[in-house]
């Protein structure tokens, strides 16, 4: 049953994924989304704000600010795995920003956020959080904790998480409409005549066949699909994916136990 590397980067992963039911495949997928751990925001201790956002508009665009977590992941304690002591499953983040007269109005940016973890940061340094006006202050600290997207937005690691069928698609006789209809540039003509140049990029949509009729054969490969998985930038795709596979494991590990439990 073999998993075929289709496109890899640091943002975003391709697969083909063979002999596997589809209900498996996709309920890796519901995994990357829902039961992936990584760092955000959890609690939000104000100390000065007079900024134009409320304490808790404020708090809301921290915790929503991506946190780079490849290497927390196999650093803090995943959250059903810590105690009363928290020091292994949390950290600390800090910001700080003040505009006088002299400056004029400014922007605080998440450049701005300093963290006792340097490896838990702003994914990116110029995600504006708040316009400061002369004479208005913010400071706080926050702390930030691992966490699964079942429990919240701010805890999924991915902008996109797709499983689609794998396309066969077959050209019987010339049809140069299908190449002018076909929203994914699956055909093209040379010389006069269509052919199939990008199969994979085909979604099913049969635009080609409601013009080309039978000159035009769309199917989907049983029991083969195209798993798709696009980061925020908080992990590499591929750690998205090993650690899904991981929670999802010890949710059947956990089943079993209590299947046994039951049994006995």
């Amino acid at each position: 049953m073999p998993i075929t590397v289709l496109s890899s980067s640091d943002n975003k992963l391709d697969l083909v994924v063979e002999g596997y039911p589809l209900a498996l495949v996709n309920a890796v997928r519901r995994a990357t989304i829902l039961y992936t751990p990584m760092m955000a925001v959890d609690e939000v201790y104000i100390i000065e704000n007079n900024s134009v956002l409320y304490d808790e508009i404020l708090a809301h665009r921290l915790a929503m600010i991506p946190l780079v977590s490849e290497e927390a992941v196999g650093r803090y304690r995943r959250p059903e795995d810590c105690g009363e002591d928290e020091t292994e499953c949390s950290t600390k983040i800090y910001l700080t920003g003040k505009a006088d007269s002299e400056t004029g109005s400014i922007w605080v940016y998440s450049r701005e956020i300093k963290s006792d973890d340097p490896t838990v940061k702003p994914v990116s340094d110029n995600i504006p959080i708040v316009l400061l006006a002369p004479g208005q202050t913010i400071s706080l600290e926050a702390k930030v904790k691992m966490g699964y997207g079942i429990e919240h937005a701010k805890y999924i690691p991915v902008s996109a998480s797709v499983v689609r069928y794998y396309p066969r698609v077959e050209v019987s006789e010339d049809c140069t409409k299908a190449a002018e209809v076909c929203p994914k540039h699956v055909f093209e003509v040379d010389s006069g005549k269509v052919r199939v140049a990008n199969e994979i990029a085909c979604i099913l949509c049969e635009e080609c066949v409601n013009v080309c009729g039978d000159k035009v054969k769309i199917a989907s490969v049983e029991d083969k699909y195209i798993f798709e998985i696009e980061s925020v930038g908080v992990m590499r795709p591929k750690t998205i994916l090993r650690e899904a596979v991981k929670s999802l494991r010890r949710k059947v590990e956990e089943f079993e136990k209590k299947i046994e439990v039951l049994s006995s």
